[in-house]
C-alpha cells in the first residue's frame, strides 16, 4: 500500500484514484478538506484529510465540523435532502395523467421527473458500500 499524500497544510489525501465525489457519487471537482482549514485546531479522530467532492458537496460541508468522516456524509447528504426537498416531494404522474397535458407542462413534468431521479440517486450513493461491491462503473452517476 502506497504511503498517504501530505499536502502542505498537513492534510492527507485519500480517495482520489476513482475520481468521484465521495459524497455523492458524480465526478469530483475540488478537494475537501474533511476537518476544515478553519478548524485546524479542533481534534479530529479520523485525522486531517482532503476527499474529492463535487462543488455543491463541498460547499455544503463549507465550514461544519463533525468529529467523523462518516458524519460528514451524513451531514451532507441531509443537507441534500433539504436543499432539494420541493424537488423530492413532487409527485409521480401516470402516462394517462401526462397524456392529458400540454406538451410544454408534460416537459417540464417529465425534466423535473428526471432531476428527482438524478437527486435521489445523489443521496443513496454509499461511497464505502461501492468499494465493497468492487467499484462498479454502472451504479456511478
Amino acid at each position: 500500500m502506497k504511503p498517504l499524500k501530505r499536502t502542505k497544510s498537513g492534510y492527507k489525501k485519500i480517495f482520489f484514484e476513482d475520481g468521484i465525489c465521495i459524497y455523492c457519487g458524480v465526478p469530483y471537482e475540488v478537494e475537501d478538506h474533511a476537518l476544515p482549514y478553519s478548524a485546524k485546531d479542533a481534534f479530529h479522530p479520523d485525522g486531517r484529510y482532503l476527499v474529492p467532492a463535487c462543488r455543491e458537496c463541498n460547499a455544503i460541508a463549507a465550514d461544519s465540523v463533525q468529529r467523523l468522516l462518516s458524519q460528514r456524509i451524513s451531514f451532507v447528504k441531509f443537507k441534500l435532502e433539504k436543499r432539494y426537498a420541493k424537488l423530492l416531494k413532487m409527485p409521480s404522474w401516470s402516462a394517462k395523467e401526462l397524456g392529458e397535458m400540454s406538451q410544454e407542462f408534460r416537459e417540464m413534468i417529465c425534466c423535473n421527473e428526471e432531476k428527482k431521479r438524478f437527486v435521489q440517486e445523489r443521496i443513496q450513493f454509499d461511497y464505502f458500500l461501492w468499494i465493497e461491491l468492487g467499484r462498479p462503473k454502472h451504479l456511478l452517476l
